[in-house]
């Protein structure tokens, strides 16, 4: 089972998101329980950055090259 959030779809428990509206652009903020990026979720999209920081530990090796991702700060790092 699915739902979605402002256009972008997630699994029912919010840990998977699946896929992202292609005509979005900007930067979109991943909510802290999301776990897992699907493997062509950001297909053909238009976003130019991702922030991840909400979330623990993230692959984003799923994701296009040209998508520029914001990492969380982890302790002892300087931003």
């Amino acid at each position: 089972e699915f739902f979605t959030e402002n256009g972008v779809i997630f699994s029912a428990g919010g840990t998977c998101l699946f896929a992202f509206p292609p005509a979005r652009t900007d930067t979109y903020y991943v909510p802290s329980g999301v776990a897992a990026i699907a493997p062509g979720a950001f297909a053909g999209s238009q976003l130019s950055k991702l922030d991840i920081r909400a979330c623990e530990q993230l692959d984003v090796s799923v994701l296009p090259e040209y998508i520029e991702v914001i990492l969380p700060v982890r302790d002892g790092e300087v931003p």
